[in-house]
């Protein structure tokens, strides 16, 4: 409380202080002269994707119809402010991470480019690291509050990099809360090697994806996707085409009966060829040759020795 001082008398003052000015982006016209507004504002951007049948593990392992529409569809996109952050937010958690697994010597290589394996997908794998003798891919998700288990597009994208790479995936969520009161950090990990079957059906969507945009068709929505919730739950971009019959970007046709036959057997027998023991040791064994050359020291340490069976 302020004391008011007369020329005769001292008198306290015993009316509330005026509330502090919060203005948030978007609640007026003052919005635009407050720091929130202009932060706001500043990181809201409009592009033009334009991304020519590339397809993404991110989005092929989950659903290949939101693959296909993402790898062909053109013409402007919005990153919103919120989006900005939450991806900012996320690139400073990864990094948190591998710098705690490099600091314990599990970290070999971070953000490995996945090789071609002829579907032209793209996408990076947050971390190469090494736990009890094992080599196993991870990928880092953050999240408000931790999961009980792995959300499916999340889980589907590491699948992705399992199968391509030929090493067992993990999963871990860091909460953006950070820590408990006691300093106990907020993160859950899930081992996702013994799950074997999805593994295959997510490799299998992607293929499926690949093979439908080089037909140039939309193909159908996967049965698993049996709810619109699904598809909002996975930040789906599309997912108003499934559930309410809007118009498709891309201007293909969807899959005729006939051809979504012919692609879920072609899908199969690549999905086949892909997963054949054969084909993951040559991957997994180019993945070793890749981060003993360009990896870290620990990943040369580790790799010194010819004989690497005893690290899968």
């Amino acid at each position: 409380m302020a004391i008011l001082l007369g020329t005769e008398t001292a008198v306290e003052d015993t009316s509330s202080p005026p509330p502090p000015s919060f203005v948030s982006y978007g609640s007026g016209p003052a919005a635009a002269h407050s720091i929130a507004g202009l932060v706001a504002k500043g990181l809201t951007k409009q592009n033009n994707y334009d991304r020519q049948g590339r397809l993404y593990a991110s989005d092929a392992g989950l659903c290949q119809r939101k693959a296909v529409l993402g790898a062909t569809s053109e013409g402007p996109s919005i990153d919103t402010a919120s989006s900005m952050g939450y991806y900012a937010l996320g690139n400073a958690i990864e990094e948190l991470v591998m710098d705690g697994l490099f600091s314990q010597g599990a970290l070999l290589f971070k953000q490995y480019r996945l090789p071609d394996v002829g579907l032209n997908l793209g996408g990076y794998i947050d971390g190469i690291i090494v736990l009890a003798g094992r080599i196993r891919v991870l990928e880092v998700k953050s999240c408000g509050k931790l999961p009980d288990y792995p959300k499916p597009h999340h889980a589907a994208q590491a699948y992705i990099y399992s199968a391509i790479t030929g090493f067992p995936a993990s999963l871990l969520y860091f909460s953006r809360t950070v820590a408990k009161l006691d300093g106990t950090l907020l993160m859950k990990e899930f081992n996702l090697e013994e799950h074997q079957e999805e593994k295959r059906k997510s490799i299998y969507r992607a293929v499926l994806a690949s093979l439908a945009v080089k037909r140039r068709v939309v193909p159908d929505k996967p049965t698993h996707m049996d709810k619109e919730q699904a598809c909002l739950d996975a930040f789906c971009p599309f997912t108003s085409i499934c559930w309410h019959g809007a118009g498709v970007d891309t201007g293909w046709p969807f899959s005729s009966a006939a051809e979504s036959l012919e692609l879920a057997n072609e899908a199969q027998v690549k999905t086949d060829e892909l997963l054949s023991p054969v084909s993951l040791l040559d991957r997994r064994v180019g993945v070793l040759k890749h981060i003993q050359l360009h990896g870290n020291a620990k990943a040369k340490e580790l790799l010194t020795d010819s004989d690497w069976t005893t690290l899968v």
